[in-house]
């Protein structure tokens, strides 16, 4: 299937979402990586969900999709909504704190970090 394809095809999927022009093109942006900043209350929570969606359903793996925001809560979030969506097969997905990913950094290559390995 071509790439136009595959898009068609994650873009159908997602309409169940609700969502609009600008969401729908976040979610299904080409593009590899992509920020989405946005006040309070505007959907991104359900933009970044349903990006994830999108990228698993055109065959990225899922332990290739990492989610970052700045609280536990809407990392458990957008876990449980992926998750209810396309299953837990993919919750190979990392989705955690903006804190939680930098200690995870630091523990993996301490180094970097000027930081003991002891």
């Amino acid at each position: 299937m071509d790439s136009r394809g595959a898009k068609t095809s994650a873009t159908s999927s997602l309409s169940s979402l609700g969502l609009n022009e600008q969401q729908m093109a976040a979610a299904t942006c080409p593009d590899s990586d992509i920020l989405v900043l946005a006040g309070a209350g505007t959907g991104k929570t359900k933009t970044i969900v349903a990006r994830a969606i999108s990228l698993l359903r055109s065959g990225v793996l899922p332990q290739r999709i990492l989610l970052m925001t700045f609280t536990r809560r809407a990392a458990r979030e957008m876990r449980h909504r992926i998750e209810s969506v396309v299953g837990e097969e993919h919750s190979r997905i990392t989705a955690g704190t903006f804190h939680h990913m930098c200690l995870l950094a630091m523990r993996r290559v301490p180094a970097l970090f000027s930081l003991d390995s002891a």
